[in-house]
């Protein structure tokens, strides 16, 4: 369900941003929207790791929407 969250979420313009702690998972997501000419990025970390969260969310500058699934 969160991969097709994220699909659709680039079909309608979004930049998104791709979490998960399975790094090769989130990164064949990121590969199939870029492969569609849409914008998304990687991220990676456990969101139950109140320290993971803080150090990887000051990597992002921009948050119009959290999604968690």
């Amino acid at each position: 369900l969160g991969a097709q969250i994220c699909y659709s979420l680039a079909d309608n313009g979004a930049n998104v941003l791709v979490n998960g702690r399975n790094k090769i998972k989130v990164e064949n997501i990121v590969k199939k929207i870029r492969k569609r000419k849409l914008k998304a990025e990687s991220i990676i970390f456990d969101v139950t790791n109140k320290k993971e969260i803080k150090n990887s969310l000051k990597k992002i500058k921009y948050l119009n929407v959290i999604i968690n699934n």
